[in-house]
Order: C-alpha cells, then sequence, then structure tokens
C-alpha cells in the first residue's frame, strides 16, 4: 500500500469526524504534511482502540471475589444462639394464620467499642397492602447494651383475623444503632 493510498484513506476517515472536529484541525494546520500527520495519528489511536477491545473480547479472564472486616466502632451481631456461633440471615415468619400472633426470638450482640442501643422497625413490605392487616413489633425496648454485651430479643408479628387478598408477603427489619456515651 502506497502513500498516495493511505493519504486517500486517512482523507475519507478525516471527512467522517464531526465538522467542529474538522474545523478545529483546519484552524491548526498550515501545511499539508500537518494534517496528514494528523490524520495518520487518528488513524493509529482507532486502531489501537480496536486492539484492546478485540484483545479483551478473545483473552481469557478472571474474577477474584475479595472481602474483608472493618472494625468499626458500632456494630452489632444477631444470632440464633445465645452462644453467637449461628448468625441470622433471614427470619422465615413462616405460614400465618388469620387472627394469630406469630414470635421470633433471636439475640443481639454488641460487637463494637461502645456501649449502643437499638432501633428496630419494619420497612419494605410487600405487598404494601399487608400493613393495613399486619402489626409488627419488637419487646426490645432501647436500653443500652454493653460493649460485647448480649441481650435477647423477640419479634412479633401479629395479623388481623380480617386479613384477605394477602397470599404472600416481605419487609425488611431495619436496625439502627445508637452509640451511647
Amino acid at each position: 500500500m502506497g502513500f498516495a493510498s493511505v493519504r486517500k484513506g486517512l482523507s475519507k476517515l478525516f471527512k467522517k469526524l464531526p465538522m467542529s472536529l474538522r474545523n478545529a484541525v483546519f484552524l491548526s494546520v498550515t501545511k499539508k504534511v500537518s494534517l496528514v500527520k494528523i490524520l495518520i495519528v487518528i488513524a493509529v489511536l482507532m486502531s489501537s482502540t480496536v486492539t484492546i477491545v478485540a484483545f479483551s473480547l478473545y483473552s481469557p479472564s478472571f474474577i477474584i471475589r475479595s472481602g474483608g472486616k472493618v472494625n468499626l466502632p458500632v456494630g452489632v451481631g444477631f444470632y440464633w444462639d445465645s452462644n453467637c456461633v449461628t448468625p441470622v440471615s433471614f427470619i422465615d415468619w413462616g405460614t400465618i394464620e388469620p387472627g394469630s400472633t406469630n414470635n421470633v426470638t433471636f439475640f443481639a450482640r454488641n460487637e463494637g467499642s461502645q456501649a449502643i442501643s437499638l432501633l428496630i422497625s419494619a420497612e419494605n413490605w410487600q405487598p404494601i397492602e399487608a400493613t393495613d392487616y399486619m402489626t409488627f413489633t419488637s419487646e426490645y425496648s432501647g436500653h443500652a447494651i454493653d460493649i460485647n454485651g448480649t441481650i435477647q430479643i423477640t419479634l412479633s408479628l401479629v395479623t388481623s383475623s380480617s386479613i384477605e387478598g394477602i397470599p404472600n408477603f416481605s419487609f425488611d427489619i431495619n436496625v439502627v444503632i445508637n452509640r451511647l456515651q
């Protein structure tokens, strides 16, 4: 491929550039040789991009997941047992009967470096209409939990006897941790 054909190809490429970019190039170009140099640089940059994309599409890659633990001054762990061995990750309320009260008991341990209290509430109910028939409560009164202290918490879900049209439900239990002085 001769210089003339490269120049012709670059000229076609240059004509495909947006007008604002072409005008900027023309304002700074004083000789035809400079225009060819600019077009060559543009062509090299475009071919480098294509090479990088092609390489990433056809090269094997690995994802190594990582994580760690940050030692926060305020932290709490929730466990099914008083020895704080089995963590709570999901609470299954099971099948709820109209007019019933279902309870779940677990343990909270202060895993931070200062005393705390908790505020426990329910949010993000699905469907939202479930709140017309179900009431979430906690027997925890907000008293202090000392460093490394463990307390028992019982949550209750009271269901109205007139519940209807709610075959399934879900909600998030939000726990706000308050630092105590």
